[in-house]
């Protein structure tokens, strides 16, 4: 699996972030996709640029949602893993369980993707060294897109239509599909950008 961490500026996020990774990730490959008018700084850096696990690419700034897409299409060519992962700097993601999708999805090759519940939270600073968690909410329901019949996928998909098909461990060669065309059409228009990606991969397998 690789993580492809995508950035635009938001570096209060970043120190946190590689530190959970590096404390849970296993061996996990990690993509740094920065995209960001500043840039990641040199400190940061220093954390993983002796980390063979952890690739750093910086691009030009996301001016435009069409710089965006470009930038993801363009990530997805370094990676060299069966499966990917997108994450913000802000994710938490609960390892244990990303290791338990990537193990279902190894003996199950009809299926091109796994993925869980999509929590939102507020972090509390209670001390100069412990936070607590509160208004956790429910930002995505868990889907079955488990049917054989991508037109069944469709039907329940579009019934409870999110992005969580994008947010998902994906087969890396479908993906490489869906952002190719996808950053080549639908001009600055994330809503449509969006949509066809997530029901891209809804129609690609189960």
């Amino acid at each position: 699996l690789t993580i492809i961490l995508f950035l635009k500026d938001r570096h209060e996020y970043n120190n946190r972030f590689l530190k959970y990774f590096f404390k849970k990730g296993g061996n996990i490959k990690l993509i740094i996709s920065d995209g960001g008018k500043k840039k990641i700084s040199e400190k940061v850096k220093k954390l993983f640029q002796k980390n063979t696990r952890i690739k750093y690419i910086s691009f030009p700034e996301d001016k435009t949602y069409i710089h965006y897409y470009k930038k993801i299409f363009k990530s997805l060519k370094y990676v060299k893993t069966k499966f990917v992962l997108f994450a913000d700097n802000d994710d938490f993601f609960i390892y244990e369980n990303i290791f338990k999708f990537l193990k279902f999805l190894e003996n199950k090759n009809q299926f091109i993707g796994a993925g869980g519940t999509m929590i939102g939270f507020n972090m509390i600073k209670k001390n100069d060294k412990d936070f607590k968690l509160s208004n956790l909410n429910l930002i995505y329901d868990q889907i079955n897109l488990a049917k054989k019949s991508k037109i069944d996928r469709f039907n329940i998909f579009m019934k409870n239509f999110s992005d969580l098909p994008r947010n998902c461990i994906m087969k890396k060669d479908v993906l490489i599909k869906n952002y190719q065309l996808s950053s080549k059409y639908f001009e600055n228009n994330i809503e449509v950008k969006d949509h066809f990606s997530a029901l891209f991969n809804v129609i690609h397998g189960k």
